[in-house]
């Protein structure tokens, strides 16, 4: 994990938690624009993404976010935004009684337990995609290009390109259960 933090550490904290695909950089960047006030925006590149080393495990993620949150004594949170793959990570933070979180918004995430349909699916899906990416060549898909605009599609599909198969399984094994079992 490699973590950005924007801002203030004086005024109130907003953990930005990125969904698979996007750093948590590129995150910050898309939403700047909406952030009205004065924040300390922290954004966490996850393994896999931007800066970051290689993806372990979803507890491996929080361990890193929690030693440094617990390092800069920021014990006062805002707001936790977490996205997709972001929400694993943030519902550890969430439930760790370390940290006063004001308010929490997980985004795209399913909740069951048991989930091993979906989970294999998902895998299937994202290797899929990943090996047709390789076999194209192009910058972007035309599918991503259509919902994001080109410039995020390509950023999108730069960020895939990094992602191992061993990543897209260990991002895509078990999470729904870690996140029950929390």
């Amino acid at each position: 994990m490699y973590i950005h933090e924007f801002g203030n550490p004086e005024h109130p904290k907003v953990i930005l938690l990125a969904p698979m695909m996007i750093s948590g950089e590129n995150l910050y960047q898309l939403m700047k624009p909406y952030l009205k006030g004065d924040y300390c925006i922290i954004a966490p590149d996850q393994g896999g993404h931007g800066k970051a080393g290689r993806y372990i495990s979803a507890d491996d993620e929080y361990r890193q976010l929690k030693d440094y949150l617990v390092e800069k004594e920021y014990f006062d949170i805002k707001l936790v935004y977490g996205a997709s793959l972001g929400v694993a990570v943030g519902w550890r933070l969430f439930n760790d009684q370390c940290f006063i979180i004001e308010h929490a918004w997980f985004d795209g995430v399913a909740l069951k337990k048991n989930a091993w349909l979906l989970e294999n699916i998902t895998r299937l899906l994202f290797r899929q995609k990943k090996r047709a990416l390789k076999k194209s060549g192009a910058a972007a898909s035309q599918s991503l290009i259509r919902m994001y605009g080109n410039d995020l599609a390509e950023l999108m599909t730069k960020n895939f390109d990094r992602i191992t198969n061993q990543e897209i399984d260990a991002m895509t094994a078990n999470k729904e259960k870690e996140l029950l079992e929390v």
